[in-house]
């Protein structure tokens, strides 16, 4: 597995393995996790130090029926705290067919921006 680490800002992307830690976290316990570990907890939600991670459930990718799930994380504006969202699609199996875990957005918005992934496979 790898992760895409992508910074809206400088506008790059990397691919990194999995570090340690993380391995064999999927969904809500990889974005909690990584927002912990990597988002200093002082810091603002609406800022650049925030990160927002989009993290296909461990078992995307598989053929087992009803595991597309995709949970997005970050520090919420509104508590300070932790929080996650999480839906059902199609959207995270070519993730996990790709063997990709998170996709991790860093940026301070200065203007509009907008990321494309031509990953999705109809």
């Amino acid at each position: 597995m790898k992760f895409m680490r992508v910074d809206m800002s400088r506008k790059t992307i990397r691919l990194q393995e999995v570090p340690q830690p993380y391995l064999g976290l999927g969904g809500r316990g990889l974005t909690s996790t990584m927002i912990n570990a990597e988002v200093p907890p002082t810091c603002d939600p609406l800022g650049p130090e925030n990160k927002l991670i989009f993290a296909p459930g461990i078992l995307s990718g598989t053929s087992l029926v009803n595991t597309s799930r995709i949970s997005v994380g970050a520090k919420s504006p509104l508590t300070g705290t932790i929080k996650e969202s999480n839906a059902g699609a199609p959207s995270p199996r070519p993730w996990g067919d790709l063997e990709l875990q998170p996709l991790l957005s860093r940026a301070r918005r200065q203007r509009e921006n907008c990321l494309s992934c031509g990953l999705m496979k109809w």
